[in-house]
């Protein structure tokens, strides 16, 4: 591999991990916004239909989100570029949030109709591998990183604080 490749790849894998990171924490947020809302019987409903959905029509449903919210991203750029950085933010976040959460939850409905897709089962396969080849890559960055602020916070102290308010946000049902 040339030298330059190596730290390319790096800067790719933590890309990839940032982005299975939101999928991975902001899918709970999501999901504990619409339990505020009374979506519960919309939600069952759809995903009962989405069930007996053949494969390609769970596709298309599948990818309607997608289309709905790229377009904020769009809307994020034009809003950069005139100097609206609040707006653009705020349409990455939406955006973000949006897809995450439809997506995740009509990946969770129709995972069947789309795994029997030859070409769909390949793709979410070597999207996993990459997943792994991802933490694999990053993992002892993270150890250095971990063990850095272990000794920093003075024997865990800091992070363990850290830690436990962490996982009580996320461990709210």
């Amino acid at each position: 591999m040339p030298a330059w490749a190596r730290p390319l790849l790096f800067v790719l894998a933590v890309l990839f991990l940032v982005e299975a990171w939101l999928w991975r924490h902001l899918g709970p947020v999501v999901q504990r916004c619409l339990e505020i809302i009374p979506f519960a019987r919309l939600k069952h409903a759809v995903a009962a239909w989405a069930e007996r959905l053949p494969a390609y029509a769970a596709l298309i449903l599948f990818l309607i989100p997608l289309l709905l919210v790229e377009p904020l991203n769009g809307v994020a750029l034009w809003a950069f570029a005139h100097h609206h950085w609040s707006v653009g933010v705020a349409c990455l976040v939406v955006e973000k949030l949006l897809g995450v959460g439809l997506m995740a939850f009509l990946y969770g409905a129709c995972e069947p109709q789309l795994r029997s897709i030859p070409w769909f089962a390949r793709i979410v396969d070597f999207l996993l591998r990459l997943k792994a080849w991802a933490d694999a890559e990053v993992a002892p960055f993270k150890a250095r990183v971990v063990e850095l602020m272990h000794r920093i916070s003075g024997g865990g102290g800091l992070m363990n604080r850290i830690t436990a308010l962490r996982r009580k946000i996320f461990s709210r049902p």
